[in-house]
């Protein structure tokens, strides 16, 4: 392209042959054409890297890279130092996009000179056995109220938080490339559930953010995927450190009170969930999950997961509630550099 494109889309691949054709077409016939689709092979061993090969012929606008197998953040992070476009998106390479997405995603943005434009999804299932199973978060990334006036990211965040509306997934964020760069944005590499801190960075730190109720992205729900993985100790850890590193911001700036408010409510919500995983886990298996030796992690870790057998018989709310107040005075003292 002789000027620089409007969006850089950037799709992190591995071992989606079944999925790949679908998602790209959704990309290449956008009806936004001023567009390059960064392509991140993370070490594909099935013909993924076939079909890019023969869609980047076919389509100038595609880039396709080749790199060890390091993980979803891994490939996005590769993905987005090569983004040359006004605004950055992800799109996971086993989805895909109503074709007029990135035209009104874009005009919407760049209109209003957004940091941050959030938009809502669809979910659709490869069965009918998937699809009654995971029937109650069908409609999981359509939100329910509307948020249409432009804002600060504290604001939206709070409000949606409020309103059991906020989704931490990184395909519903549009997202300004310079902005991007300014904030130092990026995934936490090695592990999963890595959409929860950076999505939250995301909208947090943003000064003009706006939302649109339009569902232009279709989320797979799949075999074989994250999502219908069975709950283990790497659940625990992403959740975890996602709830430390929330834990960093919220004790290393300055939030207005309902945003602190927020940020503690949903900090609750991560280790409410990790905790119900880590209870669900086997003696063996929670002796597994580790971080370095002496780390302020590890140290967390221990005093919120470890010998807990006996709490059991208490509201896991009043429990999650008195570690929180513990590690908050811990993380005071510690956590802050």
């Amino acid at each position: 392209m002789d000027k620089l494109p409007k969006v850089s889309v950037i799709v992190p691949i591995y071992n989606v042959e079944k999925y790949l054709d679908e998602c790209l077409n959704s990309i290449i016939r956008q009806t936004l054409f001023d567009i390059e689709i960064i392509c991140v092979d993370d070490g594909s061993t099935d013909k993924s890297s076939e079909i890019l090969k023969k869609f980047a012929k076919k389509d100038p606008r595609i880039i396709v890279f080749y790199k060890e197998n390091g993980g979803v953040s891994s490939a996005r992070n590769f993905g987005a130092q090569y983004a040359n476009g006004k605004y950055i998106y992800f799109v996971d390479s086993d989805d895909f996009l109503d074709y007029k997405t990135l035209e009104t995603l874009y005009a919407e943005a760049s209109k209003n000179d957004l940091d941050l434009l959030c938009f809502d999804g669809v979910t659709t299932c490869g069965n009918k056995e998937l699809k009654k199973f995971f029937h109650k978060k069908y409609n999981i990334y359509k939100r329910k109220c509307e948020y249409n006036t432009i804002s600060d990211g504290e604001f939206l965040f709070s409000k949606m938080l409020e309103n059991d509306d906020y989704r931490s997934v990184v395909f519903l964020q549009f997202i300004k490339t310079d902005y991007y760069k300014e904030v130092g944005l990026s995934f936490w590499e090695g592990i999963i559930h890595e959409d929860i801190l950076f999505s939250f960075l995301c909208i947090i730190q943003a000064k003009r953010v706006k939302h649109i109720n339009a569902c232009f992205y279709h989320r797979r729900i799949r075999e074989f995927s994250i999502i219908t993985a069975p709950l283990g100790k790497e659940n625990i850890s992403g959740l975890f450190v996602s709830g430390i590193n929330i834990f960093k911001f919220l004790l290393n700036n300055n939030c207005r009170p309902e945003t602190l408010k927020a940020i503690k409510k949903y900090i609750l919500e991560i280790y409410k969930n990790a905790n119900s995983m880590y209870s669900g886990l086997s003696k063996l298996e929670k002796m597994t999950i580790v971080f370095p030796a002496g780390s302020v992690e590890q140290l967390i870790f221990d005093l919120f997961f470890h010998n807990n057998e006996s709490e059991e018989s208490f509201k896991i709310i009043v429990f999650i509630k008195n570690k929180i107040k513990m590690i908050l005075r811990i993380t005071k003292k510690l956590l802050i550099d």
